[in-house]
């Protein structure tokens, strides 16, 4: 059993998970990553910070060794939004937390990455952000004109499933119509 040690926390090694590495501290699971350089390791922790000051819910981190490059972060248990789309359709306590997280990240002046990939629906019933890509606000990126058609199976959804090598269910397909009336409601009822 490999321990890492990150201040006075003592991180045991559990098993590699993408570019992750999953420990346990204090018999809870945690990710750690290693960072190729400083500036990445600084740039991860500045969009962390800045993402979590919008107020946009993201993984929490835990313990960081910046002269080992090293970080380690809450693991989040859920379902990966895009995962739950191409099952079924998603819940609106997914659509109403979506609308609330790109909200929170206008009024900070900013505008997140809308691929359903880079979010987690968790065991505890909160959306996670998980990418750390954000950009500054413009009214043409925002997620009803950008985004939103990301989070429906629609021809936008399928390009996205294209891209990823991913299969498609040609049958949840919808036509323009309908697709556009679901958003429409959706907008309605979520939009803040």
């Amino acid at each position: 059993m490999e321990i890492v040690k990150i201040g006075f926390k003592k991180f045991e090694i559990k098993e590699q998970l993408g570019k992750f590495t999953l420990v346990f501290f204090k018999n809870k699971e945690y990710l750690m990553k290693k960072f190729q350089t400083y500036s990445s390791f600084c740039d991860y922790l500045e969009h962390s910070n800045m993402i979590r000051n919008m107020g946009v819910k993201c993984s929490k981190i835990i313990a960081k060794d910046k002269n080992n490059n090293l970080l380690v972060e809450e693991y989040i248990k859920g379902d990966n939004v895009l995962d739950l789309l191409m099952k079924d359709d998603l819940k609106d306590e997914v659509y109403e937390k979506v609308f609330l997280m790109t909200f929170l990240a206008r009024t900070s002046k900013y505008v997140l990455n809308f691929d359903p990939s880079n979010y987690i629906f968790g065991e505890d019933g909160f959306l996670y952000y998980m990418s750390k890509e954000y950009r500054q606000y413009e009214p043409e990126l925002n997620f009803i004109k950008e985004g939103i058609r990301l989070w429906f199976y629609t021809k936008e959804f399928t390009n996205l499933l294209k891209q990823k090598n991913l299969p498609i269910d040609n049958k949840r397909i919808k036509s323009d119509y309908v697709i556009n009336k679901e958003i429409v409601l959706k907008t309605i009822k979520f939009y803040r």
